[in-house]
């Protein structure tokens, strides 16, 4: 574990003004994760504007699937019962499923219309336990093949 000194001056800032503003090193840890959670989910927005819808959709999931890979570790910790982190998890389903319903009407026609933000954004996340392994090649892969599956004309019969 890094001593608080240590961010401190990396960070280019007093201990005591680190102290101040995170009285506790989990509150450090959730403002970061936050402010992490917000630059994907912001990235949204950006993308829409500077690419064609499915690219858009494509590099924001690339995005995501960086978040998801690169957090993998802070499961156990946001789920912990350290109050710092209690709304953490529903945090980063609100404000992500928010994001991505607003690229999904950039994509209307492209992907079946029965899909939801929800499944998009577990389904991609139950796919990066393998970049947990250190595999992440594979995740990309299955990411790929999953958003292949959502595709629109891909029937998938009980839907």
């Amino acid at each position: 574990m890094v001593p608080m000194k240590d961010i401190a001056r990396e960070a280019g800032i007093g201990v005591g003004t680190l102290y101040r503003h995170f009285p506790h090193r989990a509150d450090l840890i959730a403002a970061v994760f936050r402010n992490e959670v917000d630059e994907c989910a912001m990235a949204a927005e950006r993308l829409c504007q500077e690419f064609s819808s499915c690219e858009a959709l494509e590099r924001w999931i690339a995005l995501y699937v960086q978040l998801i890979v690169t957090k993998r570790g802070l499961a156990s910790v946001l789920h912990s019962g350290e109050s710092a982190y209690a709304d953490l998890p529903a945090y980063f389903e609100t404000r992500l499923v928010s994001s991505l319903e607003k690229l999904l009407p950039h994509v209307t026609g492209n992907i079946r219309d029965n899909t939801l933000a929800t499944d998009i954004l577990r389904g991609i996340a139950l796919l990066c336990a393998p970049a947990a392994k250190g595999d992440l090649l594979q995740t990309q892969r299955l990411v790929k093949l999953f958003l292949k599956g959502i595709r629109a004309g891909n029937d998938i019969h009980g839907d």
